[in-house]
C-alpha cells in the first residue's frame, strides 16, 4: 500500500470479517481475534553524506476476542462454545508472549 486511502481500505475490509456477539457483560463482545500490522518506511537523501537514509517503523493494532468469566456472561449454546474456544486460544497465545518477555515457557 502506498497511501492512507489504500491502508484504510484494507483496515475496513478486515473489520468486515470481525465477529461480535452479545453477552450479559458486553453488547458488542469481540468473538474473534484480529491483528492489523502497518509497516511504515521512508527514505530521504542525506545532504551531508550523499547517502540515502531509511527510517522504518511497525505498528500492530490488536483486537483480542473478549475473555469474560463464563459464570458472569450467562452464556449458553453457541455463545458458551465460543467463550470456551476464546479462552483456550488466549491461553495458548500467551505462550509465545511469555517466552519473548520472560525468556522461558512459563505460564501463569
Amino acid at each position: 500500500m502506498k497511501n492512507v486511502g489504500e491502508t484504510e481500505k484494507a483496515l475496513f475490509a478486515g473489520l468486515k470479517g470481525r465477529k461480535v456477539g452479545e453477552t450479559a457483560m458486553n453488547k458488542d463482545s469481540s468473538r474473534s481475534h484480529s491483528i492489523f500490522t502497518i509497516y511504515i518506511e521512508t527514505a530521504m537523501d542525506d545532504p551531508i553524506s550523499g547517502k540515502q537514509k531509511i527510517k522504518a517503523g511497525k505498528l500492530n493494532l490488536v483486537d483480542l476476542a473478549g475473555s469474560e468469566r463464563q459464570s458472569k456472561t450467562n452464556a449458553s449454546g453457541v455463545r458458551l462454545d465460543e467463550a470456551k474456544a476464546i479462552n483456550v486460544s488466549l491461553s495458548v497465545s500467551s505462550f509465545p508472549v511469555n517466552y519473548q518477555f520472560l525468556g522461558s515457557w512459563q505460564c501463569n
